[in-house]
């Protein structure tokens, strides 16, 4: 069993990344948004105001998705269940994705 861990950069994407977890089987995702401590800094700390220009003109949220999964294979069979939707989530920036092992989990009834 696996914590599988995905920060989404784009979040036009979202739907996507959700439909691809569900495509490997994750389980009980949890959606967190978020925002990048060096973005933060950049727009809301006036003495690092200088590295917007790094960022660009607005400040962008993302989401950490947080799901349980069953194997190793659930990275590659993510990657590659975007590929089939024209999607390169390393190429195109998309994210990043995290398979942590777990030593265990306990799962509160789904109704």
């Amino acid at each position: 069993m696996f914590l599988f861990i995905v920060t989404l950069a784009k979040e036009n994407r979202l739907t996507e990344v959700l439909m691809a977890l569900t495509e490997i089987d994750a389980m009980g995702t949890q959606i967190i948004n978020a925002r990048s401590a060096e973005r933060l800094l950049a727009f809301d700390v006036p003495i690092f105001a200088g590295f917007q220009e790094m960022f660009g003109e607005t400040s962008e949220n993302s989401q950490i998705l947080f799901s349980i999964v069953e194997d190793e294979e659930a990275l590659e069979d993510f990657i590659a269940t975007l590929k089939i939707a024209n999607i390169d989530f390393i190429e195109d920036n998309v994210g990043d994705a995290f398979l942590l092992p777990l030593a265990g989990a306990r799962w509160r009834k789904m109704d």
